[in-house]
Formats: structure tokens, sequence, C-alpha cells
């Protein structure tokens, strides 16, 4: 089981596609119930709306109150500390970003009686580090020219007007990429 956060993001609906396609059963987390659906029609086998009153209790019952196998947060600030106790027994909780651009308070008993691992994970960084994501990118694009995987573009904006593209970004109710253009 794949908890994602921030589901209905270009990152999030990617990790769906994805971990379903791995076989993962996926919990589609995102911040309305219209993005929920969404991230369902990616493959995500439940979906839970972010701005429920207890979406922690919400995956604890669709899990049996085991938790997830993996938590993907893209999402940071408060998000982290919930995807620490959505985790199941010897879960990972995978940090992607902080879109939330705040700080994570971690209680660490939200993760060491489970015997829960934290992994960071950045791209930019692993390049940075002699990873050659060539051989992967590949795969992925042609898993794309397949048909296997999506790629939402929910909006294309001419670049002299990318400050409109942040601001849709920044209030969050995109699904999928939104495209830059230059002519």
């Amino acid at each position: 089981t794949v908890v994602v956060h921030a589901a209905a993001s270009g990152v999030g609906s990617a990790a769906v596609q994805v971990a379903a396609g791995l076989g993962a059963r996926v919990i589609a987390v995102a911040g309305s119930a219209d993005k929920a659906a969404w991230a369902a029609a990616l493959g995500a086998h439940d979906v839970v709306d972010a701005s429920a009153a207890d979406q922690e209790k919400e995956v604890a019952r669709l899990t049996g109150g085991r938790g997830a196998e993996v938590v993907l947060d893209a999402v940071g600030g408060e998000t982290f500390a919930l995807s620490l106790r959505q985790a199941a027994y010897s879960g990972r909780v995978i940090a992607l970003a902080n879109v939330a651009l705040r700080p994570s308070t971690v209680d660490t008993r939200d993760f060491y009686p489970k015997n829960a691992t934290i992994r960071g994970f950045q791209l930019t960084n692993l390049m940075e580090h002699g990873y050659d994501p060539r051989a992967d990118l590949r795969e992925i694009a042609a898993r794309v020219a397949a048909g296997d995987y999506r790629v939402p573009v929910e909006a294309v904006v001419p670049l002299e007007r990318a400050h409109e593209a942040h601001e849709r970004l920044e209030r969050r109710d995109n699904r999928g990429k939104i495209v830059l253009s230059v002519r």
C-alpha cells in the first residue's frame, strides 16, 4: 500500500500511476474531493480528501489499522508528521519536497516504535552525486509513448505570463502540470 500526498499535482499524478502500475494499492490524498476523484481516474484505488476532518483515521481505516508500507510526501510542513503516523510497521516515508514551505516538526514516537524508515529523495542532488537518469527517463518516456502513463497537462501558459502559472501553483488549484510555452 502506497499513500501519495498531493496526488493531483504533477509529481503526485506520476507517483499514482507508477505505483499502481507496479501493482501497489494506491491511496491518493488530494486537496479536495474533486482532485481526489481525478487521482482515482489515474489509477488510485482509494482516495482521501486532504481537507477531511481526520485523514489519518481514514488512511488507518483503509489499511485495516496497519498503515501504508510506503508514504510519498511532496507536501512537507505539517503533512510530514502526518505521513509518519500513516506509515505501517517497518514502513517507509519518502520526503520528496516541501511545497508547504514550512518546517516539519517530527515526533520520534511516530516512527521509531514502528521501525519505520525516513528517506529523502531529490533528483537534482542525486545527479550532482553521479546518478545518470537517462536510462530511467528513456523507460518512462517509452511507457508514456505506449500509453501506460499519462502526463496530464492542465494548461499551457506563454512564458511572458509565467507569473500567472506560478500563482495557480501557489493556490494549488491545478491538476497535473502547467506548461510554459516559448514562441
